[in-house]
């Protein structure tokens, strides 16, 4: 499962080229409420129209939004990937970490499982204002604990081919 106290995820991504819609990347959560998991408890990523990052983080009571200053809108492969641990959560793009945010709060104990994980579709009502993904994923890896800055830079390295120190 996905937790929200402590994860991480990447992924090699590449836009359709003349997309300019939002779009979901990858969630966990479906919006439901259950005694364990409040509505609106989700993690996902998605992609502006104008082709920036985001890793939302929202636990129903607080939300927590990490964006890239960079656009990806160029038509080339991405490495993409994110890691949130209680008091931070960082996105890296392309073996660089890009942007980092301040967690609020004690994040809930919430685990998101099964078929609450989902790439490249939103498939709620909830998400309504999220289409789904238009162009191609690679490589999709998802962890139970958060991953340091090191192991993101080597796992892009090494997708490249590239020997790492």
């Amino acid at each position: 499962g996905v937790s929200f106290r402590e994860g991480a995820v990447s992924f090699w991504i590449r836009r359709a080229p003349k997309s300019a819609r939002q779009e979901v990347l990858w969630l966990a959560g479906d919006g439901l409420a259950t005694n364990t998991m409040p509505e609106n408890s989700r993690i996902l990523t998605r992609i502006s129209p104008a082709g920036r990052v985001d890793l939302v983080l929202n636990s129903g009571a607080t939300e927590t939004i990490v964006s890239s200053p960079d656009s990806i809108a160029d038509g080339c492969w991405h490495h993409i990937a994110m890691s949130w641990q209680r008091s931070v959560a960082d996105l890296y793009l392309d073996g660089r970490h890009v942007a980092q945010e301040d967690r609020t709060g004690d994040p809930p104990p919430i685990v998101l499982r099964g078929r609450l994980v989902r790439f490249g579709k939103p498939g709620a009502d909830l998400f309504s204002d999220h289409s789904s993904f238009t162009g191609w994923v690679d490589e999709i890896a998802v962890w139970n604990r958060s991953l340091d800055p090191t192991e993101v830079i080597r796992q892009h390295q090494s997708a490249l081919g590239a020997k790492s120190d």
